[in-house]
């Protein structure tokens, strides 16, 4: 089986008795779609699968032991930075086959009382929202940035988060269903047991370990559907914007921030704050102008020229409250006391207000109202995607140095050859953290050639998650290379000071294993003894 000369005749005979119910491709015949990434790097890739059901997972993992295949499940490929559906290079050898699940993505039940639903890992935010609003449901989609197009189970089982009120996604999984490496199925063990008398179950942990986190960003088994818990739409839901001075640090926003998220019951999602050169970035307009100039970073200087043209200061704030009318009125009373003294300005919009600025502009001077227009739309999508309705108002970002504009809709960085990789470290809620954070990355990214567009977001009172892009054309092979170089900088220097990734890209998952951790042997002792054969995702976390 290690003689690749007719690997493909190989595949087509092994899987051609599974034809109704997969859909193939080997050699020659792999969409280039399909293996495209956001970083230009070598892939061992013969063929890509597409299974028609939930069955033939075992008949696909069957024929993989006993011929020695590798299996790559990825949900709908599009992990943006993340390395997409592209796996780790390192397979001994052994023919390589992506297993792609975007077919499975029927929504296997709905429980409109509770907002429970179980998903196949193919269902996305964009269909999942649609499904919502077809039954007049009161629940919101788990949105991310990623846009409408991505997986909602493929996000949470990665340790995805957002901005709505269960920003935790994987925290929101009440059970899952999966094929193990020797073909036998998984369920959860509460689930099941209710399942067989007809119940479904609302709480996820049971009795014993907790075996469900075992599938969690792992190469254990192919998750086929989860049961996710869904935050009900609130009567309000109220965006709020605020603006720091320019001579301002983070420490003192900071400490306001974790004030506001240390009181559940304000009803506060996730609160993100960025500097100017991320908002910078994620402007399509100023993303065509940075494509005419050189391949240098921004120098301080042209920041501050686009930053004072287009209004931007050097770190911005948003978030949303969900309540009541009398609840988000008290919470917004809070809110604004708590930021007041650390902001230049606080802005708060619901729709109803968002109506009446954007029907007020039009008695403004033309020359006004064009900026007052493109500011109050992106305040529209912002306020839309906090309710639950998925957007690519975030993709242009990954467009900032590709050699072509974002397109008006349909974005796909992979495929239009944009160059991202995502630097995604914890930063602790503290303002002296995070002012030694934003140096640190600045500083590494300026010396590798690349802009550092930082977000820190909320996903505790106690810490951030920070996004950090490195943006470059993927189309080349020396700004890849560079790019992976500053990675590497960024996580070494952030293992020394404290700042540790909380998900890791498949190219870069290396780094990770190569630490000789305690729970490394732990890990890979549950690996060798659920997959002797080692044909589910080899490299990949475990």
């Amino acid at each position: 089986m290690n003689d690749f000369t007719n690997s493909t005749d190989l595949l087509e005979t092994l899987f051609d008795e599974l034809s109704d119910s997969v859909e193939a491709h080997f050699g020659n015949n792999i969409d280039q779609l399909s293996i495209a990434d956001t970083i230009k790097r070598a892939s061992s890739i013969q063929g890509v699968v597409y299974p028609l059901n939930v069955e033939v997972i075992k008949d696909i993992v069957k024929i993989a032991n006993t011929y020695n295949l590798v299996l790559h499940p990825v949900s709908t490929g599009k992990n943006w930075g993340y390395g997409c559906a592209v796996p780790p290079t390192e397979c001994d050898g052994r023919i390589s086959i992506i297993v792609n699940l975007s077919k499975l993505n029927e929504i296997v039940y709905f429980d409109a009382e509770l907002g429970l639903i179980e998903l196949q890992p193919g269902v996305t935010q964009g269909q999942l929202y649609k499904f919502l609003q077809d039954r007049n449901a009161d629940f919101l989609v788990p949105v991310t940035g990623a846009g409408p197009d991505c997986s909602i189970l493929g996000n949470a089982l990665e340790k995805g988060y957002g901005i709505t009120p269960i920003s935790d996604h994987f925290q929101s999984i009440i059970s899952i269903n999966a094929v193990l490496p020797n073909g036998e199925e998984y369920k959860s063990p509460m689930s099941e047991i209710l399942e067989e008398k007809g119940y479904r179950a609302a709480y996820k942990w049971g009795i014993g370990p907790y075996s469900d986190g075992l599938f969690c960003q792992s190469n254990y088994g192919i998750v086929t559907s989860a049961t996710i818990t869904l935050a009900r739409r609130t009567p309000e839901v109220m965006s709020f914007y605020f603006w720091l001075p320019e001579s301002e640090s983070l420490e003192s926003i900071v400490n306001s921030v974790r004030n506001i998220l240390s009181i559940p019951s304000l009803g506060v999602g996730g609160i993100n704050i960025i500097n100017s050169t991320r908002t910078i970035t994620m402007n399509s307009t100023l993303a065509s102008l940075r494509n005419n100039r050189n391949t240098n970073p921004l120098d301080p200087n042209e920041i501050e020229k686009y930053a004072s043209v287009h209004n931007i200061k050097s770190w911005f704030g948003f978030g949303a409250i969900y309540g009541t009318k009398d609840s988000v009125k008290s919470a917004k009373k809070f809110i604004k006391k708590q930021l007041s003294p650390s902001t230049v300005k606080i802005l708060f919009i619901n729709k109803a207000k968002l109506s009446f600025l954007q029907s007020a502009v039009s008695y403004l001077p033309k020359v006004c109202s064009e900026n007052v227009t493109t500011l109050l739309e992106k305040m529209g999508k912002g306020l839309s995607m906090m309710a639950g309705k998925p957007d690519e108002v975030a993709l242009p970002l990954a467009y900032w140095r590709a050699r072509n504009p974002p397109p008006d809709e349909n974005l796909n960085p992979a495929r239009d050859k944009c160059g991202l990789l995502w630097y995604a470290p914890i930063v602790s809620m503290s303002g002296k953290d995070c002012d030694r954070y934003v140096k640190m990355v600045t500083d590494i990214c300026n010396v590798y050639g690349f802009d550092a567009p930082i977000t820190l977001t909320s996903i505790s009172p106690f810490a951030f998650d920070s996004t950090l892009p490195i943006l470059f054309s993927a189309s080349s092979t020396t700004e890849s290379e560079q790019a992976i170089a500053c990675y590497k900088a960024l996580y070494e220097a952030g293992l020394r000071n404290g700042f540790v990734p909380y998900r890791i890209g498949s190219g870069q998952v290396q780094l990770f294993n190569e630490r000789q951790l305690s729970a490394h042997k732990l890990t890979r002792n549950i690996k060798s003894s659920i997959d002797p054969n080692h044909i589910i995702s080899p490299g990949r976390y475990v």
